[in-house]
């Protein structure tokens, strides 16, 4: 069997777990109304994460509407934004993608895996969210995001000294 044989093999195997454009569309459709119908609850979660770390001193932006998300938040001496954004997951179910602080401001990725991507269409789960944006938020604040190491600020400090 030649490799392109093989392909062809391989190519023709995954067809069956392959949504059709009109599936992935239907999906969408069901994503995005379960996505509004959870509008209020993730508003009120949102709302919340917002006051509790502005009030910390950190820059938040909540964009929320009946077409998606956006929660984007810095706080001085750190790499970002930080924050997460909804998009459709190829395989159709609405996810949340992560803001990587050192990369683009805006753009947002989503894991591969379905299976290991935080759902907010008809997969919602109120309590998951609040613990998935605040593990977002604890993993933005972890030393490797910091501007500056201990010893640069050190040395920055001595500069100031003399």
């Amino acid at each position: 069997m030649s490799i392109w044989e093989e392909i062809e093999l391989l190519v023709g195997a995954s067809q069956e777990f392959v949504l059709t454009d009109d599936e992935r569309k239907m999906v969408a459709d069901a994503e995005q109304s379960a996505f509004e119908s959870n509008y209020e609850a993730i508003k009120i979660i949102l709302d919340k994460t917002e006051q509790k770390i502005t009030t910390l001193g950190f820059w938040v932006e909540n964009v929320l509407s009946k077409e998606g998300l956006r929660f984007r938040f810095n706080f001085p001496g750190y790499y970002g934004p930080g924050g997460i954004s909804s998009q459709f997951h190829i395989s159709g179910p609405l996810v949340l993608g992560e803001i990587n602080p050192a990369g683009d401001p805006i753009a947002s990725f989503y894991i591969n895996d379905i299976d290991l991507c935080h759902k907010i269409g008809h997969d919602f789960e109120k309590g998951a969210f609040e613990v998935y944006l605040t593990n977002v938020i604890k993993k933005y604040l972890m030393p490797e995001n910091l501007i500056t190491s201990k010893e640069q600020y050190e040395h920055f400090r001595n500069i100031l000294k003399n």
